[in-house]
């Protein structure tokens, strides 16, 4: 969509639903789809420039009233120094697939390219960079950890499972929400030992100094290095939080909060029609 005028651009439509927003760099567009494929896209435009598959080929499913594919591809795609990580991946009890391929062409041929076979995978969720791991989010059961140079893999995180992961400036993961209460822990990425829990919270914002955590009654912000609370609001049905600028934007059962985020005092409340699951800023512009 054009963000001036709200018309449309160009549309392009895949052989299955699309879970995770698309990722862009360099004038391009990735993304993975439930039919089975990673994609890239001319940003400009919506011209295809590549697709990816798993090798495994096999027939369609009936997933939730959609046909699917038995490997889809639910981790969006990370796009770093000229490589494309994602993941394929449904069935614990069937392999999944690691996948590094070229940004350009989507091709695995050349060094530090690869599409590994996994045993008892159930990636899902946007996968998070930090340095040479790769982060991802498996629903029921915590995180596991890649490496990016051979898709080996280094273990798991302690704490609950959950489709969210935030990779923080202090070398560190935010993931949950654990259960269904909410329940985030914070975990060192080297190792995957936890370092805090924190109950009752279910999503989080990350900036360089503060850590914004959301419940469903309550906004808290604490200090990234030391992990002090340095304040705490009321928010009835809190669903998403994100923060941009010198602002926190909480968005709730009916409506989006906005507070500073120096001290949460509240700016603004605007009443909407639905849930807000999730938001973006762009353009002095908050979209729900």
């Amino acid at each position: 969509l054009d963000t001036s005028t709200g018309k449309t651009k160009w549309v392009y439509t895949t052989d299955g639903p699309i879970r995770v927003a698309p990722m862009y760099s360099n004038s391009r567009l990735y993304f993975g789809s439930d039919d089975g494929h990673a994609y890239c896209l001319r940003a400009v435009d919506g011209e295809l420039i590549w697709k990816s598959a798993a090798p495994a080929k096999s027939p369609l499913i009936l997933n939730n009233g959609r046909f699917i594919s038995q490997w889809p591809c639910r981790t969006g795609v990370v796009v770093r120094d000229g490589v494309a990580w994602f993941g394929l991946s449904l069935l614990p009890w069937k392999p999944s697939y690691v996948c590094a391929v070229d940004a350009k062409t989507g091709k695995a041929d050349d060094p530090g390219r690869f599409v590994k076979t996994v045993s008892g995978a159930t990636f899902e969720a946007a996968w998070a960079s930090l340095g040479e791991i790769l982060i991802a989010p498996q629903g029921r059961v915590a995180p596991s950890r890649i490496r990016v140079t051979d898709g080996q893999s280094l273990g798991g995180f302690e704490g609950g499972g959950g489709s969210f992961v935030a990779s923080t400036p202090q070398q560190q993961l935010v993931h949950g929400p654990g259960n269904r209460t909410g329940w985030l822990t914070v975990s060192n990425v080297t190792t995957g030992k936890k370092t805090a829990t924190h109950q009752r919270f279910i999503s989080a914002a990350i900036t360089a100094d503060r850590r914004y955590f959301i419940s469903e009654t309550r906004l808290a912000a604490f200090d990234a290095k030391t992990g002090r609370a340095l304040w705490e609001v009321p928010v009835q049905g809190g669903r998403s939080v994100i923060a941009a600028g010198a602002h926190v934007f909480v968005g709730a059962r009916d409506r989006v909060v906005a507070v500073t985020s120096e001290d949460g005092k509240r700016v603004w409340s605007t009443s909407l029609g639905g849930a807000v699951e999730s938001m973006a800023v762009a353009d002095g512009a908050l979209f729900a």
